[in-house]
């Protein structure tokens, strides 16, 4: 005989997703710091100017508004021999990451140490937001060393310079922050303007404490809002195409058909000449043939 009940079983809500967070760019910009600040306290630890670039990337647990995140530390994408592309180790190292991010990107944070604007770090922006990523991730800015500017105005005042370089922050709000002691801080939709130090003590604080603990709010409150809802999984980037032919070998009446195969520069290649102003196909596939060499070795590291 079956028992009847009015109980029910409460329903179990799903874990929320832990979106993986990437901050990327140059050497000395503060990428370790701007991780320090979106975890809440010291994980990462930041390098001196003397200390050299490793291409190892290190993932940091956070949360912000109960919300968990993976944030990326990553290498510095410094310019390369030619001083107008990036050094193609890094950047392949970069691409590696997020070819293994199983659970796929949500943001990349774009550091760059202000004001100056190089082609370097254009063709940073251009690479991975544009080629890898497909302008399917969004990708936001923090600007850094501005602790003799002004950091709510800045921005206004310098975003001309930045459309003029084709550096265009994704605007984009997919939730909205709400917490008493943030609503005055100053946002700008896609950007922080930032310093990411709190300074040398004096007098027994810290020169830089307020401008700090602004900028630890501007940039949380910027990564909770402009993440994606659900993660993109990197899709392959097709660097280059195999083309296959048939040819005869031997002589008759011994001869056979053997599949020929070859690789002919792809997508990739012409995206990276196009993106770039790289003139010789060669020194496109050179480069191409390196990120490509990240993409095979996934799963292997």
């Amino acid at each position: 005989m079956q028992l009847e009940t009015n109980d029910q079983v409460p329903a179990v809500s799903p874990a929320p997703v832990r979106h993986n967070i990437v901050v990327f760019g140059e050497s000395g910009t503060g990428k370790s710091s701007i991780v320090n600040m979106l975890c809440g306290h010291d994980q990462a630890p930041v390098a001196g100017a003397a200390v050299g670039c490793t291409l190892e990337s290190k993932g940091y647990e956070g949360e912000i508004n109960g919300q968990p995140y993976m944030f990326w530390d990553t290498c510095g994408l410094n310019e390369g021999e030619g001083g107008k592309i990036p050094d193609m180790k890094a950047a392949a190292a970069l691409y590696h990451l997020l070819c293994n991010l199983e659970d796929g990107v949500s943001l990349l944070v774009f550091c760059m140490r202000g004001p100056r604007i190089t082609e370097i770090k254009y063709s940073n922006w251009e690479l991975f937001r544009e080629v890898i990523c497909q302008k399917e991730v969004p990708t936001v800015l923090a600007v850094t060393h501005l602790e003799q500017e002004e950091l709510d105005g800045w921005w206004s005042e310098n975003q001309a310079a930045f459309k003029r370089a084709k550096i265009r922050p994704d605007k984009a709000r997919h939730r909205e922050f709400q917490q008493e002691e943030w609503d005055e801080i100053h946002s700008d939709p896609g950007v922080a303007c930032i310093t990411a130090t709190k300074g040398k003590v004096k007098r027994n604080q810290y020169l830089y404490q307020e401008e700090y603990d602004a900028s630890c709010a501007k940039i949380r409150k910027l990564v909770f809002e402009a993440h994606l809802p659900e993660p993109w999984k990197l899709e392959r980037v097709e660097w280059f195409q195999r083309v296959t032919r048939e040819v005869k070998t031997g002589c008759w009446p011994w001869s056979k058909s053997v599949e020929e195969h070859s690789y002919l520069p792809g997508d990739g290649v012409y995206a990276l000449m196009r993106r770039w102003g790289i003139k010789d196909k060669a020194e496109a596939s050179s480069l191409a043939r390196i990120l490509e060499g990240a993409y095979r070795n996934v799963g292997t590291a």
